[in-house]
């Protein structure tokens, strides 16, 4: 996009797409997105088109927009930058009038001075919507801006001076109200964007240089004093310090950084000075992919969303017309009564706001607070269907367990020697990415054992690794690969029981195996059990481990079942028949070796994502730290948002279909209905902004 703007009194989903939809239609125009959430319009302009001239033209059509650019952001990110100045002295004005109107009314002077007040009173307010309203209907919308025009303009009409008035200055102030409110939402979500400082110090020819973020390249030093946060992702390369890393990870305890230890942009340097060689753009961090989805949330809006604006759509219309027919049929059939003043009220009572907030808005909230715990939900459809979930399949190594394996004991066969059978292993091993492979390099470094370049090495799908070594094809693989081949006892896997273990061997002679000790996670079993207290019906292991190390941490855990030495294609397989029996699974696992069964859920978790690009992308729900007790806030939140919800649908639909009836029996006033569709609205707002708070999100544990 060539332009972005700051939109001011955009309070309604709805005002927001008339907005879109005259953006689009403007001369120059190539495309217009607006964000209901950050009140911003962003516009893709034609070759040659002049930024002001675009500026100039939506301004005449009754838009307060703002340029967004490097000094202007940190000023719009207020209260007053939701509200115009012109707005806020025409409603004055017009308040100032109904005053002095009704002190005319009872000082008993002229008629004359009183209808002069209110006929003022109206005159500057109904500008207030007249100028979008025009834009709306020009660009083919219908917005609350024309259903109240039309009805300011028809009350005027047929005399009723007073609530003409009342209407225009009510509505104005409602717009106020409900723009300061939802300013709060996005100033909750635009205070992640302060994290990360504007300023970097970078040693540059021996000297340290403060310079924009933006223009530090991957590859240089940055220096970090204590107090400052980190303005840029990298490594430490010297110094010592802890770092609060919880506007990431969610996690309260500071982290321990020293030498060659990862750092994310907008994390506090507590203590020590450090420098950090740079790895990533300020564009590319962590920080900014996450503030990157917040941003383009509405793009991924919830079933639930979607189907309200649906019916809105449809609801509008309808009471519209319902509005012209009881204005016109009454008066051809000569029936007595203010039906012209009935349809009026209802006319009024056609703005779907209320509805039409019930549902963005609390997602926002819930998306932002979740945000602000180290859990980052890619959008509300993956967050209403969190709140569906009743089964979870967990990943063994790395989510159930801490994911850090270590040798635990070596065992060497047909006379072979503890070191040499590492030494093979640690050098097939080598080709390999796999936890365990890691843990094998590891403990051959403890013991000062050099292990070699291997040849062809092959990946044994979902077993190990094949690799020549010293001219020898050898296998590190599990040891159910070895059952049967020649040479090899049959019964040898009953020596196994109870660890995660490898076999390494020859296509003819098994030499030896390693078994390692991964630690399980301590809140895992506690996790699992206040999961079931939330309505998850079935917890599933699932691991492409031995049957017997499955079972020792199913018990432990107390998970329903488990299902051990799975294939990464039966691991899909598996969540698809999970996904037959249950509303909605989700899979939670350590993000890249997971990925296939992540995909294959309803809601994909990946475990431990800071810093890990592959995992924000692939998972629809990404727990920046390791902590798997993560996941009770997750679905605490959903199931917040999803109560939340329907409270605010309930709630707007049942104020409308009061009113219309009170409206259809001539018991509804004008003002009346201005004040309970706009109180509408400021009451859904404001009880899905309770999600902003931990206590009402669920997050504080009784």
């Amino acid at each position: 996009m060539d332009l972005k703007l700051k939109v001011k009194d955009l309070d309604c989903m709805d005002c927001a797409r008339a907005l879109e939809n005259v953006a689009k239609t403007m001369d120059g125009v190539d495309d217009a997105r607006v964000s209901f959430t950050f009140s911003t319009l962003e516009i893709a302009l034609a070759e040659g088109k002049d930024r002001k001239t675009v500026v100039r033209s939506l301004r005449r059509k009754g838009y307060e927009v703002i340029p967004i650019d490097g000094e202007s952001q940190a000023e719009l990110r207020t209260l007053r930058s939701a509200v115009s100045r012109k707005r806020l002295l025409l409603t004055c004005f017009c308040g100032g009038f109904l005053l002095a109107a009704l002190a005319a009314h009872l000082l008993a002077l002229s008629p004359v001075i009183t209808m002069t007040m209110l006929i003022a009173a109206t005159a500057v307010g109904i500008p207030l919507t007249l100028f979008r309203a025009v834009s709306s209907i020009r660009s083919r919308s219908i917005d609350m801006n024309v259903l109240m025009s039309v009805a300011i303009i028809a009350a005027a009409v047929i005399g009723e001076w007073e609530e003409a008035g009342m209407v225009a200055f009510l509505f104005s102030v409602a717009i106020i109200l409900e723009a300061l409110a939802m300013a709060r939402t996005r100033k909750a979500i635009e205070s992640l964007m302060d994290l990360s400082p504007d300023k970097a110090t970078v040693r540059r020819d021996g000297e340290q240089i403060s310079v924009d973020a933006s223009e530090v390249s991957p590859g240089e030093i940055i220096v970090v004093r204590p107090g400052e946060r980190i303005p840029l992702e990298g490594n430490v390369v010297s110094g010592k310090t802890s770092v609060d890393e919880s506007p990431i990870t969610g996690e309260p305890m500071p982290v321990t950084k020293q030498q060659g230890s990862q750092v994310f942009a907008g994390t506090l340097n507590e203590e020590g000075l450090i420098e950090v060689a740079v790895s990533k753009p300020r564009e590319e961090s962590t920080l900014a992919r996450i503030i990157h989805l917040v941003e383009h949330v509405e793009e991924s809006r919830a079933p639930v969303e979607r189907f309200v604006d649906r019916f809105a759509r449809f609801y509008t219309p309808v009471v519209v017309s319902a509005a012209v027919l009881m204005a016109v049929i009454p008066s051809i059939l000569g029936l007595e009564g203010q039906w012209i003043y009935r349809s009026i009220v209802v006319l009024i009572i056609a703005c779907p706001c209320a509805l039409v907030l019930a549902t963005p808005v609390a997602v926002v909230s819930g998306l932002t607070t979740a945000a602000r715990k180290g859990i980052l939900v890619k959008g509300g459809l993956h967050l209403e269907q969190a709140a569906r979930v009743k089964a979870v399949a967990l990943d063994k190594t790395g989510t159930v367990t801490e994911g850090r394996p270590t040798v635990s004991s070596i065992l060497p066969l047909a006379g072979n020697e503890e070191d040499e059978l590492l030494r093979i292993a640690s050098s097939v091993e080598s080709a390999s990415t796999h936890p365990l492979a890691g843990a094998v390099m590891a403990e051959a470094r403890k013991r000062g054992i050099h292990f070699s370049e291997p040849q062809n090495a092959t990946a044994i799908t979902g077993s190990g690794m094949s690799a020549t070594v010293d001219g020898v094809l050898y296998h590190v693989a599990k040891p159910e690969f070895f059952a049967g081949r020649p040479g090899i006892e049959e019964d040898f896997l009953n020596r196994l029981q109870g660890a995660t273990t490898i076999g390494v061997g020859t296509d003819t002679a098994l030499i030896g195996l390693i078994q390692f000790d991964d630690k399980i996670r301590p809140a895992a079993a506690r996790t699992l059990a206040r999961l079931k207290k939330l309505g998850i019906k079935r917890s599933i292991l699932i691991t492409g481990d031995r049957e017997d190390t499955a079972r020792r941490v199913a018990e432990t855990i107390g998970v329903d079942e488990y299902h051990a030495d799975l294939l990464p294609d039966q691991k899909v397989d598996l969540v698809n028949r999970l996904k037959g029996d249950f509303d909605a699974v989700a899979m939670v696992g350590d993000g890249v070796n997971d990925a296939p069964a992540l995909a294959a859920s309803d809601v994909g978790i990946a475990m431990g994502a800071a810093g890990s690009d592959t995992a924000i992308d692939t998972a629809d729900v990404a727990l920046m730290s390791d902590d798997i007790g993560r996941l009770v806030p997750l679905f605490r939140l959903s199931r917040r948002v999803r109560a939340i919800t329907l409270e605010n649908i309930t709630l707007a639909i049942g104020i409308k279909a009061a009113f219309l009836a009170l409206a259809a029996t001539g018991t509804a006033t004008m003002w009346m209905a201005v004040f309970a569709d706009m109180g509408a609205s400021l009451i859904v707002i404001a009880n899905a902004l309770r999600l902003l708070s931990d206590r009402a999100a669920g997050l504080r544990d009784n």
